[in-house]
């Protein structure tokens, strides 16, 4: 598998004064080439998972591995990793051209294929943090032959068609990348999973909400009473609160 996570444990920076908002309790993930969802909130874990996957946070406990790298540790792993973060890491000094050209190699037609390349010439300190994260997101999808691409919250950002984004998604997915798009609303995924599509939930993987309906289905059609209904709302209570897939 090209993302390989085992009992990870991690916390993110996104709270007030750089304290955690979200973590990660012990999750497992293993993801192949191909386009996966992961529905998750900020406070879910969203920006923690993003983060350990880019290398941009040590695990707590647990490993991380990208087509066996340690991406907090590897360089070489982290040059194969494409990613948007929730927060923009651009310089903020010189103009977006130079930025582009500090990332290393990248196709510039990326820029010009998501609408883009008009932004070249601006300085970054003066982009909207829609801008940036648009810039950001050109470079993460314009890395050449990346291993894995991560991406938090992509959809709507400023002058970013999303045909152009799905069309060069598509072109990476089909080229064997594996590309991890995390995003609060289910339906910014429509239409473009191939792989697997996960939900988040306060650090846990829930389980699919296929299965917990039909295990209360079964489990309140019993007649057996008041004792199955107790179990059916105590399996309802642990599923909200996210249990490990």
């Amino acid at each position: 598998m090209t993302i390989e996570v085992s009992g990870l444990h991690a916390a993110d920076g996104q709270g007030a004064g750089g304290r955690p908002l979200g973590r990660l309790h012990g999750i497992d993930l293993s993801l192949g080439p191909g386009v996966h969802g992961v529905i998750a909130s900020l406070s879910g874990g969203a920006a923690a998972l993003c983060g350990v996957i880019a290398g941009r946070c040590r695990p707590r406990r647990g490993t991380v591995r990208i087509g066996g790298g340690d991406p907090a540790t590897s360089a070489a792993t982290r040059r194969k990793i494409g990613a948007l973060l929730i927060e923009p890491e651009l310089p903020r000094f010189g103009s977006v051209a130079d930025a582009v050209a500090l990332a290393g190699p990248f196709d510039e037609a990326v820029l010009s294929n998501l609408g883009l390349d008009k932004l070249l010439h601006r300085q970054t300190a003066r982009l909207t943090r829609g801008e940036a994260r648009a810039v950001e997101l050109a470079l993460a999808l314009g890395r050449p032959a990346p291993l894995v691409v991560v991406l938090n919250e992509p959809f709507g950002l400023t002058g970013v068609p999303r045909s152009g984004f799905l069309e060069r998604v598509a072109e990476l997915a089909a080229a064997g990348c594996c590309i991890v798009c995390v995003v609060q609303r289910g339906d910014d995924l429509d239409g473009m999973t191939t792989g697997e599509q996960l939900r988040l939930e306060r650090g846990r993987f829930a389980a699919p909400v296929q299965l917990q309906s039909r295990v209360l289905t079964v489990l309140l059609d019993d007649d057996e009473g008041v004792a199955t209904r107790r179990l059916a709302r105590a399996i309802s209570e642990r599923s909200r609160e996210g249990i490990t897939s």
